[in-house]
């Protein structure tokens, strides 16, 4: 099973349940996945989901290293190499 459970509480404010996974399997066309692990999603052309109808494209805004204190923002190109901002 690609996906378990890792934990679940019951949230007696509303009477529902909150649940967390864990994605333990990932199935991708190879071409996506680049050197560095990154997967590309939109050369994949995916689409997302929110709430209970409502689809969408994805848009890739950037990719941005770690932030970490002391050290400057910088950008990744798809495959992970850094270029300071």
């Amino acid at each position: 099973m690609p996906l378990s459970c890792a934990k679940s509480f019951h949230l007696a404010i509303n009477g529902t349940e909150l649940v967390i996974g864990e994605v333990t399997d990932i199935m991708v066309d190879q071409q996506a996945v680049r050197k560095d692990g990154y997967i590309d999603i939109e050369s994949l052309e995916t689409i997302t989901l929110s709430g209970l109808d409502s689809y969408h494209t994805s848009q890739r805004l950037a990719r941005l290293a770690y932030a970490k204190p002391q050290k400057p923002l910088s950008n990744l190109s798809l495959d992970g190499e850094e270029d300071e901002i």
